[in-house]
């Protein structure tokens, strides 16, 4: 009888940060595709969503959920549910037009925020959040 050593490692690469552009009355945040790469196409992605959470001074100027701590600080936390369209699979609401579909596939994601939903705060987090469901690396026998 053989003993083997198996090491199993749960790592993901990260993708890439949202990138964020600030205009006179709004900010604008732009998510790269990744889910067209090579290597996210493989998993099976689900559920992308924007998060956006900043301080506010009374949760009545939250249009999300509000988690207060015991010291009296009020985080808002929003988020925004995203389309992960592939190649192989079309919005079904999406307006057809040739001269455009060859580019919509690869354009990124860009949520706009007024600046005004962020009240006084200084800082405001930002994030998304995909589910990864990966096939079993090891098959059973």
């Amino acid at each position: 009888m053989k003993e083997y050593t198996v090491c199993y490692l749960s790592a993901l690469q990260a993708p890439p940060r949202p990138l964020a552009v600030t205009e006179k009355d709004s900010v604008v945040f732009t998510i790269e595709p990744f889910w067209l790469e090579t290597y996210w196409r493989q998993l099976d992605l689900d559920n992308l969503t924007f998060h956006y959470d900043f301080p506010v001074k009374s949760p009545d100027a939250c249009e999300g959920t509000v988690t207060s701590s015991e010291d009296g600080v009020h985080l808002c936390n929003n988020a925004i549910s995203l389309n992960m369209t592939t190649p192989d699979q079309k919005d079904e609401e999406y307006e057809h037009n040739e001269n455009y579909d060859q580019y919509d596939d690869e354009l990124p994601e860009e949520v706009e925020i007024d600046r005004e939903i962020f009240g006084d705060a200084e800082e405001v987090q930002v994030y998304y959040v995909v589910d990864v469901n990966r096939p079993r690396q090891l098959q059973p026998k």
